[in-house]
């Protein structure tokens, strides 16, 4: 996987496992990525928004997850204690 930072205009090149969650944004033609990142560039607020949608989104789920764990924990603890 190739990475870019617009801020310090650095790629790097790296593995990493991609979570199941993850979605590429349709938006982007997959045949004009190059070495140089110009249309990246050109793209990057619709993809930083893509990217933060997928992270709140998946953030959102864990807490809602973490959510319910708790409430069953407390609910068994209820039963177990009364």
């Amino acid at each position: 996987m190739w990475t870019w930072c617009s801020i310090c205009r650095n790629s790097m090149h790296t593995s990493a496992k991609i979570p199941k969650w993850w979605q590429n944004l349709k938006t982007i033609d997959f045949d004009q990525l190059a070495a140089l990142p110009d249309y990246l560039e050109d793209n990057k607020a619709d993809i930083d928004a893509w990217v933060n949608k997928l992270l709140f989104l998946d953030d959102s789920y864990k807490q809602r997850q973490d959510i319910r764990k708790k409430g069953r924990r407390t609910k068994r603890n209820r039963v177990y204690n009364q």
